[in-house]
């Protein structure tokens, strides 16, 4: 349980970084580098390139999607992208579902201040991994405007019969 505790921590506190800061130039490139090289691999097959077919029909979208896609990409500025997740991505309006055997304990252990993570044995951490981790497990959702109440518990039959 612990795990699923620090993986969620990590996720609102990377997210909680991409809304403040943006992504470093570094980063950016990468990212952009591969959306680039990658837009023309999503197409391999008759069955997805079927798919993006019918969803440019579905979404309005004139000429080849992923064309576009690797076309706008390579246009993109940093700049811009920051723009857009500051606009776009707010970690208090974020809604998860996680799917636990304890969900009692889960909650708790997600309200509290702190949930580190444990690494099997031999498994050895740099420094600078082992302080990430910490700030990490010290991220509090709570300062997010996480409330008790607004966690639901809900038995998985009633999400697939509603």
């Amino acid at each position: 349980m612990a795990r699923g505790c620090f993986l969620l921590r990590q996720v609102y506190r990377e997210i909680t970084l991409l809304s403040e800061k943006g992504l470093n130039e570094a980063d950016f490139k990468l990212g952009k580098s591969h959306l680039v090289g990658s837009a023309p691999l999503l197409a391999t097959s008759l069955d997805r390139d079927l798919g993006y077919e019918i969803d440019s029909e579905f979404y309005d979208i004139k000429g080849d999607y992923l064309t576009q896609l690797q076309l706008s990409a390579q246009k993109s500025t940093r700049k811009q992208v920051n723009a857009l997740f500051k606009k776009h991505i707010d970690p208090r309006n974020m809604e998860i579902v996680v799917v636990t055997s304890k969900p009692e304990d889960f909650k708790r252990e997600i309200l509290s201040p702190r949930c580190d993570i444990h690494y099997a044995p031999g498994v050895e951490k740099t420094a600078d991994i082992l302080a990430e981790d910490k700030m990490i497990s010290e991220f509090s959702l709570v300062a997010l405007g996480l409330k008790p109440e607004s966690i639901s518990i809900v038995d998985a039959e009633s999400l697939v019969t509603r």
